[in-house]
């Protein structure tokens, strides 16, 4: 199987909810660009519902190189008045990323052709490679007893004819417990960094899991990942779900892979939740984000993940000096600033039974960041948004070395944290008004930092 990148010259994103002006505007494309995936430009939409297929919304899909334009593929989302609902995937090209059409012939997969057995919440699909000389593709989808699926179709080009394949298998997820829907599928295929050995990965957002390994928080919406090895229509030999990222709003995440010998692939997530949109930043016309794009390799069976866009693209660094601090010690890590980003890199040696404290944000809303040597705690209560939780804490996989390391990327509505690649963690925060600073403390005992830098980002 090869897997299919889903860009050209520059990078490209779309968003089916990254901004939206109200609650009651359907969805559709928005469009921007960038090179060094920090700087964006925003062209505006690329498409947006027109068509009796889509008049409710158009939703998620993914991308499949044309020459030097795309064939962009979605679901054309609808709800009729007595209730009942329509999925119909669409497909949009574009040769030169300005004009954007949609297939004059209609739906590749009009919602009358869904396979029996499975109901309308049938949607995003996904192209993930090539195999036999036909494109594959996945679709998140849910059957008739209200378990989550994962279909696979294939065509000898975008423009179909699609061929439904069956279901997807997934050894060590179990449906009944694993949620009503699964939604947002992802399949991508990385060398193992450690092993040599190649894996194919499904990355999936299960809805209502009551599965704890799913699911642990309890919460209604999660996404994470499998690995194993895609065996016709079975994902075998894998090692269970596991989360991509455990902080309060992180899902719908699109994967970018296949680019020539690069031995990693790169993902953005939407930073928010179904039905989250009562956000601070309504007041000034818009809702929801994207996380920052994050690259991902495999390394022992494990997804690990850290910040794509370059230190250096940032702006000035400034160095963290080594110190070892005492209980109730602090040292500022980021000094007060109004830089519309910053980008915080440390190493920490935590003793037994001590926690490192970060807090991050204005002294008036600051996120509090706990770590030991078990568990990130994250404590977003002083701040302006605590609709998916104030408090969580998410436990650590044992380091494979005596000291973790933590990036941390902070916006005025946005922390994201990674420790040691493995463990993320997203927050809106919407902070208040005052300069943002970054400063760290020792408690129970004393945590060194053995190294670190910092850099406040200014577009």
């Amino acid at each position: 199987m090869r897997t299919v990148s889903s860009w050209s010259t520059a990078w490209r994103t779309r968003s089916t909810s990254g901004v939206r002006p109200s609650r009651n505007a359907a969805s559709g494309w928005g469009h921007a660009t960038s090179r060094d995936l920090l700087r964006w430009t925003h062209h505006g939409m690329a498409f947006e519902p027109d068509a009796a297929y889509d008049r409710d919304g158009c939703y998620s899909g993914s991308a499949v190189p044309a020459g030097a334009g795309a064939d962009l593929l979605y679901t054309g989302n609808v709800k009729n008045p007595d209730g009942t609902r329509e999925a119909h995937q669409v497909r949009v090209h574009t040769d030169d990323f300005v004009a954007f059409e949609k297939d004059p012939a209609g739906p590749f997969l009009p919602d009358a052709d869904r396979p029996a057995g499975y109901t309308a919440h049938f949607r995003d699909p996904m192209v993930y490679g090539t195999e036999g000389g036909r494109l594959r593709m996945c679709l998140g989808a849910q059957r008739d007893d209200e378990t989550g699926a994962v279909l696979l179709y294939s065509a000898p080009d975008a423009e179909g004819p699609w061929r439904f394949d069956g279901e997807l298998t997934v050894e060590g997820l179990d449906a009944a417990s694993a949620g009503y829907m699964w939604e947002c599928p992802n399949i991508f295929r990385l060398t193992d960094l450690e092993t040599g050995v190649e894996h194919d990965v499904l990355v999936l957002c299960p809805q209502g899991a009551t599965d704890a390994d799913v699911n642990p928080f309890g919460v209604a919406d999660v996404c994470g990942y499998v690995v194993g090895h895609l065996d016709g229509s079975r994902l075998r030999d894998t090692g269970g779900f596991r989360l991509i990222d455990a902080g309060f709003e992180f899902y719908a995440p699109q994967v970018f892979a296949g680019r020539g010998d690069a031995d990693d692939a790169l993902l953005l997530a939407w930073a928010g939740l179904p039905a989250q949109d009562d956000q601070p930043s309504r007041a000034h016309g818009w809702v929801h984000t994207l996380s920052a794009p994050r690259s991902l390799t495999l390394r022992g069976g494990v997804l690990h993940q850290r910040l794509a866009p370059a230190r250096a693209d940032f702006g000035a660094t400034t160095a963290v000096p080594a110190a070892t601090l005492s209980d109730g010690e602090s040292v500022g890590l980021l000094a007060p600033g109004d830089a519309s980003a910053s980008w915080t890199s440390l190493r920490l040696r935590v003793d037994t039974g001590a926690s490192a404290r970060i807090l991050i944000g204005p002294e008036t809303s600051p996120v509090t960041v706990d770590l030991d040597a078990t568990s990130l705690t994250v404590d977003r209560s002083a701040t302006r948004y605590r609709v998916g939780g104030a408090r969580r804490e998410v436990p650590l996989p044992a380091p494979g070395a005596p000291e973790r390391v933590i990036e941390l990327l902070v916006d005025r509505s946005i922390v994201e944290i990674i420790v040691d690649g493995t463990t993320a963690f997203t927050a809106r925060t919407f902070f208040a008004e005052g300069p943002v600073s970054v400063s760290l403390s020792a408690r129970g005992g004393e945590v060194a930092v053995l190294s670190g830098e910092s850099s406040l980002y200014s577009p």
